[in-house]
């Protein structure tokens, strides 16, 4: 009866694996994730849809220990997280628009699969790229009790310029551009001045700028670090501008990318 039984079960695993040749094939060492952020993007931005349920199915079934392993570094999270979150963005509302109805469930929500994990925008945006920040509290506060997953993937420096890097599917969100880890800085520096001459405009004495500067403040330095950065890019001549934030578009805008 043993015998039997286990037999059984070899046939029921073999079934599995002809049937669904990815279910099994995937390990922590035969994916590159930072590849597969890109490929995945690439893919969405492309309409190939079956590329890439392909490569969501590879993202979901990766070891969980790739991600620490392949990952240790701020510069490769950032890139991988990035690609990752435009790329789910632009997947799931390009399916789904009816979902922005509800933008509170739709960031919050868990829908993303990476690695055997499921964890929402606001796990990745807040948690990841902010280092547990607390999502309300425009930069100034962070979570109380982060989770253990969140303080194993999340960034050692958080970095304010994935601002200008993460698309949230509206109108007003940056623009979407294929991130990497080699080039990650010179990459969120061209995206730091193309959204800041873009989105700021000197009205006489004020300044407007994006409402994403007004949310979150804190990562910028407050008032005077937005201030320094219109300076840095010419925006302002001074530090004695008023400061004001413009209203955000968020009508759904996807296919937004940077050429």
């Amino acid at each position: 009866m043993i015998k039997i039984k286990s037999l059984l079960i070899v046939l029921a695993v073999m079934s599995a694996c002809s049937s669904s040749p990815d279910a099994f094939a995937v390990s922590g060492s035969s994916v590159d994730l930072l590849t597969l952020s890109q490929d995945l993007l690439y893919a969405v931005r492309t309409d190939n849809s079956q590329e890439a349920d392909s490569l969501k199915l590879k993202l979901k079934n990766s070891a969980p220990e790739s991600l620490l392993k392949q990952l240790n570094s701020d510069a490769k999270k950032n890139a991988f997280w990035i690609n990752i979150y435009n790329a789910f963005i632009q997947d799931i509302l390009s399916n789904s628009p009816e979902k922005y109805e509800s933008r509170g469930d739709f960031f919050s929500k868990n829908q993303i699969r990476v690695a055997g994990y499921e964890m929402s925008f606001d796990f990745i945006e807040h948690g990841i790229l902010r280092k547990s920040k607390n999502k309300l509290s425009l930069g100034y506060f962070n979570k109380v009790f982060p989770g253990k997953l969140e303080k194993s993937l999340r960034v050692e420096k958080p970095d304010f310029r994935i601002h200008f890097a993460l698309n949230c599917g509206a109108e007003s969100c940056p623009p979407i551009a294929f991130y990497n880890a080699n080039e990650i800085d010179a990459q969120l520096e061209m995206a730091e001045k193309a959204f800041i001459i873009s989105r700021s405009r000197v009205e006489e004495e004020t300044v407007v700028v994006s409402k994403i500067f007004s949310w979150f403040r804190a990562d910028f330095g407050g008032k005077k670090g937005i201030k320094s950065l219109l300076l840095k890019h010419e925006i302002i001549k001074n530090l004695s501008y008023n400061l004001e934030f413009d209203d955000y578009d968020w009508k759904l805008e996807l296919k937004k990318y940077r050429e």
